[in-house]
Parts: structure tokens; sequence; C-alpha cells
């Protein structure tokens, strides 16, 4: 009878740990949550104060290792960007260097496949990157979308149907730039966690 009740005793100690567990999901989230911001902050392009400014579609490009396009996905952000882009909607997390660490030159390709709105666009932008001694050297370079790569292609595709000669449809979307480089398994395990 003893053995009986110690048994049991010891089931519903193990039980009780695991209620502690499971009542403490919240609070494990929270933490993650608080280290991927503290992360995102310490990945953030120096000085601080010049890694967030507005970057135009067209001279993002998709880095899918993070997260591959589904063609699911960029059907329901596309119907969500019927009315366009509201300033103040999710920012998009950029760097300079893909997953090699390598970055990418704008090419007169490039420019030529973009007609003649995202050209302009892209004028204003470089003149906006040499206006700031810690943007100059990015003046030529793309920028790949660690975090926004669905809403990226979505709305690109949608303004290339549909508004590809109406110039207020061209956007410049509020971003942040990352660096990245030599840290992309952190980049993935944070941007996992910011978009669970």
């Amino acid at each position: 009878m003893d053995i009986v009740e110690d048994v049991h005793d010891g089931e519903e100690e193990s039980l009780g740990n695991d209620d502690h567990f499971a009542g403490n999901e919240d609070e494990i989230r929270s933490r993650q949550k608080l280290n991927s911001v503290a992360t995102i902050t310490n990945l953030r392009f120096q000085p601080i104060t010049s890694s967030r400014f507005f970057i135009p579609l067209c001279r993002m490009v998709a880095m899918p290792m993070l997260r591959p396009t589904l063609a699911s996905d960029l059907a329901k952000l596309e119907q969500e960007f019927v009315h366009g882009y509201r300033e103040g909607a999710s920012v998009f997390y950029v760097t300079t260097t893909n997953e090699d660490g390598k970055t990418m030159e704008v090419t007169e390709a490039d420019k030529a496949s973009w007609g003649p709105i995202w050209n302009a666009k892209n004028a204003v932008f470089n003149s906006f990157l040499l206006s700031n001694p810690d943007l100059a050297g990015f003046t030529n370079l793309f920028f790949f979308v660690c975090d926004g790569n669905h809403r990226r292609q979505a709305w690109l595709n949608h303004i290339d149907r549909l508004h590809r000669t109406d110039e207020d449809w061209h956007y410049l979307v509020d971003s942040i730039l990352l660096d990245t480089n030599g840290k992309v398994g952190l980049v993935m395990q944070v941007m996992h966690d910011i978009n669970k």
C-alpha cells in the first residue's frame, strides 16, 4: 500500500512539473521575442540613426533562403495591396550582402528593365544615399530582403501588371538596414522568431 501511494505521489509531482512548464510558455515566448529584438538592434547598421530609410522596391532583391516564396502567399498579399502602400505598415529588414556575404551592383541591364518611372525613383534614391556619408557607399547596390520577400514580390507583381505607368504606385518603402555579413545563421533564427 505504501508503494502505491509513493508512486501516486510521484505522478502528481511529475504532473505539477509539466503544469509549471506549460504555464510558462508565454514567458518563454516573451523572452525569445525580447532576445530577437535585442539581436536585431545589435545587427542594425551603424550608426543606428542611419539604418532606417525608404528604399524603392526596384532596388530590393529577394533572399529566398530565409523563407521560400509561395504562390498562395503572394496572391493574398497582392489582394491586400489593391489600395497601395500604407506608410507605417510592416518594415522591411534588408542587408547589402547575400547569404554568401557578396554585394550585387545595379547594372545598366537592370535599369533598362525597370522603365522610366523606376529609373527616376532610383535616381532620387541614389541622391539621398550620396547626401549621407554613412550610406554613400551603397549608391549602386541592391538591398537583399531578410524579412518582407513575399510583400516585395506581391507588390511588384501588382504594380507591374496594373500600375506600370502610374508614378504614385512606384513606392519607396520603410526599411531597416542590417549588417548581416558572416551572421546569416543568426539572421535566419531572428527572422523566424519575429514571424512566429
